[in-house]
């Protein structure tokens, strides 16, 4: 092998700055690396973002280790201004309190709201204006086969809105069951705590060492 027969694709003070660089990283992040196994096992782990640069800040199962923002740690602060960390189970008292706020206000809902006609949909009123002027036309065998058409897709789309009613209904009262009482769903198990959330919760946004925002997934109200 012959050695510098070429020229070089960087200068050397590049090069020097690049393995500073990796040493770096090496330093910060290799240990990390090697007992990686609890990663991304805790609670609300993939459903807590960063309030400044909007990353995913995956949480560890060891109660001792903070949260902090992955985006910040790994590319310095002129990506994201988000220095402060978080304890977990300050986010999940924090996830529970808004929890049981909004149980709270389901439940007094769904008592003071009587359920009311449904609604057509767009697609519904738009195939029943097609199904009028249809009817309006004189009758042949290509007209009556329309007709049939559209109404059954007019069908379709009522049953479908019917189960999705349903389906948001019960999710309405799985939601007040389970948290509206914060002895049982504190003490439940963690697994099952966990699965609750992934359901429940579309996301937890934290800035400063604090939970600002908890967003739900979208219910009947």
């Amino acid at each position: 092998m012959r050695y510098h027969t070429h020229e070089p694709l960087i200068s050397n003070d590049i090069y020097r700055e690049i393995e500073t660089l990796l040493a770096e990283n090496s330093r910060r992040w290799g240990k990390n690396n090697r007992d990686n196994s609890n990663i991304g096992k805790a609670l609300l782990s993939g459903q807590i973002f960063c309030g400044d640069c909007g990353g995913k800040c995956y949480a560890n199962n060891k109660p001792y280790i903070p949260v902090r923002c992955k985006n910040r740690g790994m590319y310095g602060d002129q990506y994201c201004q988000n220095k402060k960390s978080i304890h977990l189970m300050k986010v999940v008292d924090a996830v529970d309190k808004e929890l049981s706020k909004k149980a709270i206000y389901l439940k007094d809902f769904t008592l003071n709201n009587q359920p009311t006609k449904q609604s057509e949909t767009a697609e519904i009123i738009e195939l029943k204006s097609s199904l009028m002027n249809l009817e309006k036309l004189p009758a042949n065998a290509a007209i009556d086969e329309a007709i049939i058409k559209i109404k059954l897709q007019i069908q379709q789309h009522q049953i479908k809105n019917i189960n999705q009613t349903a389906f948001q209904i019960e999710q309405v009262k799985e939601f007040v069951q389970v948290f509206s009482d914060t002895r049982f769903y504190k003490n439940m198990k963690e697994s099952v705590k966990n699965k609750l959330y992934k359901k429940f919760i579309k996301s937890v946004t934290i800035l400063g060492g604090e939970v600002v925002t908890v967003d739900f997934v979208q219910l009947v109200c």
